[in-house]
This record gives structure tokens, C-alpha cells and sequence, in this order.
């Protein structure tokens, strides 16, 4: 189930210029927690670029250079990964179909909503998602000022170079839109200790 998600999209994308390995994990997880795909049961934990997991990212890489889908390689000019078909690249979709009958277009609209956006984009609408998400399975208030309190405060020192303002951009689009966090998934982090009382 992994490597077919990731498979189509990376057979989607793979020819934009913003995408590279950090998009690639961020639409993993936000097609996982959005539409509750159970089967991907990633662990995503606090990364300077939002949610990552490490392990699911190098699983489905290997999977797809194995099954002759797409290889991963370094950018032509500059930092990063690209991702070239190979000689079997598409041949996932039959199975991609199969696994999900019901959510096979919710994934693929999710991935072609998200084709046109910058890896920051992409960055802060994951980090903000799985920062409130965390909140709601530790039963804590999910207010605004808590939730960016978590990002700013709690996940990485790199947060704090993206302005407030983009964040509280982010946030404020995540509500008008709708892409509310439901408790799915696992959290990026144990829950904090409550604060001691003083005596």
C-alpha cells in the first residue's frame, strides 16, 4: 500500500521542477491523514521540514527502483532529489486502483490540488497539520495560539525563520477550507508532561 501511494505520486509529479523528496513525504502524509488511508500506518516524527518518516521514505524508494517504477537522483543543478521513470514506471496504477476503489480520486485530487505548490507551502500546511493533530490525541486544547505555540515553540528552531504571519496564513486557509485534523493517525511525539503545579 505504501509504494502504490507513493507510486502515483511520483508518477504524477515527478516532472515538476518543485518536486523533490520533501514534497514527496509531505503529500505521503497528508494523504494519509486527510483521507485516513489505515494501510500506510506511517511514523512521522518532528523533522526541521515538518513530519517525516524517515523509514517509510527509504521503504518506498527501494520498492519503486525494485519494481522498475522510478529511481531516485540527485538534482541536475543545485541541492536535493529528483525522481526519473523507468521502464516499468505506471505500471502501479492497475494495483493503485484495487488497493483503494473508494479513495483512488480523493487520493488523486489531493495530489494534483497540491502539484502546484512550493515544498514551503507544502511544509507548513503538514507541520500545522500534524502540530494540532498531536494536540487532539494528547487531549489538549486545540486553540490557535496553542497550536502555533507547538510549531514555533515545540517542533524545530528552523520553524521560527517562516514568518508568524505565514503560519497564521496557513492555519486560517486550513479552517475556511475545512482541513480539520480528526484524531487519525499517530502522534509526532510523546505527549509533553503537564506543568507542575508550584507549591
Amino acid at each position: 500500500a505504501r509504494s502504490l501511494l507513493a507510486g502515483e505520486i511520483v508518477d504524477r509529479l515527478h516532472g515538476d521542477k518543485s518536486f523533490g523528496q520533501t514534497k514527496f513525504q509531505k503529500i505521503i502524509v497528508l494523504a494519509e491523514y486527510l483521507l485516513q488511508l489505515r494501510e500506510i500506518d506511517s511514523r512521522p516524527r518532528r523533522f526541521a521540514r515538518g513530519p517525516h518518516d524517515p523509514e517509510l521514505i527509504e521503504q518506498v524508494e527501494h520498492k519503486m527502483k525494485d519494481q522498475g517504477w522510478f529511481q531516485r537522483l540527485p538534482r541536475e543543478s543545485g541541492p536535493g532529489w529528483r525522481y526519473v521513470p523507468l521502464y516499468y514506471a505506471g505500471a502501479h496504477r492497475p494495483h493503485f486502483e484495487k488497493q483503494w476503489p473508494d479513495k483512488a480520486a480523493e487520493i488523486r485530487g489531493l495530489i494534483d490540488s497540491i502539484k502546484s505548490w512550493d515544498t514551503d507551502r507544502c511544509e507548513r500546511f503538514a507541520t500545522v497539520y500534524a502540530a494540532w493533530n498531536d494536540l487532539l490525541l494528547w487531549d489538549r486544547p486545540a486553540t490557535d495560539d496553542a497550536i502555533l505555540k507547538e510549531v514555533l515553540e515545540n517542533w524545530h528552531p528552523d520553524k521560527e525563520k517562516i514568518p508568524l504571519a505565514k503560519w497564521r496564513d496557513t492555519l486560517e486557509w486550513m479552517r475556511r477550507g475545512g482541513h480539520i485534523p480528526t484524531r487519525f493517525g499517530r502522534a509526532t511525539q510523546s505527549a509533553p508532561s503537564s506543568d507542575l503545579l508550584p507549591l
